[in-house]
């Protein structure tokens, strides 16, 4: 018993109090904000003591895995789409589903300038896009063409990836000259050349939300994690990383609503 004791006691002169009751989340993430969440849990675990075990794929394949039962404790969505899903099917925790980050399409050439869309009319070479059907970002692409009446026109053309992250090596591969891609993908390697914004008019908004799953073990420590997310300091490290921060947006949406009634 005294040993015992003096284990406790060590633990708690040697970590800190989070170290001797910390835990690991499993959380499934879309691929385009795979690298901020890389960070994101070096950081959490050096702020908490809680690790984080990071599975990444397509919005839509995590959705799939997730309704088959994968054990996942949070899912960070490319949209709000699929999270809203599995709150109808009641797989996610109520009350615990939020907005972290809203994406950025861009137009993105490897090495020229960049390609607008009055010159996206003219552009005969392949077009990288994600998969529109699983890939949020590739569905805000395929909105894109369609606005513009190209999608028929340039189908013949599209080079489609799985997800956002193989459209985005397409391109920086140099395997394909043009794609639509997240704009924090070239943020993140510091890629400054050849990148068109496109108007977010054409397009839903890229709203990346956040949700606990039913099945989870870990529902306290998915809900701290949540609340640390939102957090104005973790916000404001998503927003350098080339997203817009949920805080903000909604701030923005509420002064919209504010001036309009």
């Amino acid at each position: 018993m005294r040993i015992r004791q003096r284990g406790i006691v060590l633990c708690f002169l040697l970590l800190t109090p989070f170290a001797c009751l910390a835990g690991e989340l499993n959380v499934a993430v879309a691929s385009n904000f795979r690298p901020v969440l890389d960070a994101l849990a070096d950081r959490f675990r050096a702020e908490t003591g809680n690790t984080i075990k990071v599975s990444s794929a397509s919005t839509g394949v995590l959705y799939s895995q997730i309704t088959y039962g994968a054990p996942f404790d949070v899912f960070l969505s490319a949209d709000a789409q699929r999270p809203k899903m599995l709150e109808v099917q009641a797989l996610t925790e109520p009350g615990s589903r939020i907005p972290y980050a809203y994406g950025r399409l861009v137009l993105w050439h490897r090495d020229k300038a960049p390609v607008n869309l009055p010159a996206l009319r003219q552009w005969k070479g392949y077009l990288a896009v994600a998969n529109p059907v699983t890939a949020p970002y590739g569905k805000a692409a395929d909105d894109v063409l369609r606005h513009l009446d190209l999608l028929d026109q340039k189908r013949p053309l599209l080079i489609t990836g799985a997800n956002i992250l193989q459209a985005y090596q397409y391109v920086a591969s140099g395997n394909v000259a043009l794609g639509f891609v997240a704009y924090a993908q070239l943020v993140t390697d510091g890629i400054d050349k050849g990148i068109y914004f496109v108007p977010e008019e054409l397009y839903e908004p890229l709203r990346q939300e956040a949700v606990i799953l039913k099945a989870s073990r870990q529902k306290a420590l998915a809900n701290d994690f949540l609340i640390w997310l939102q957090s104005p300091d973790v916000q404001r490290f998503i927003h350098e990383q080339g997203y817009y921060p949920a805080r903000s947006v909604q701030a923005q949406q509420t002064d919209s609503h504010a001036k309009q009634g």
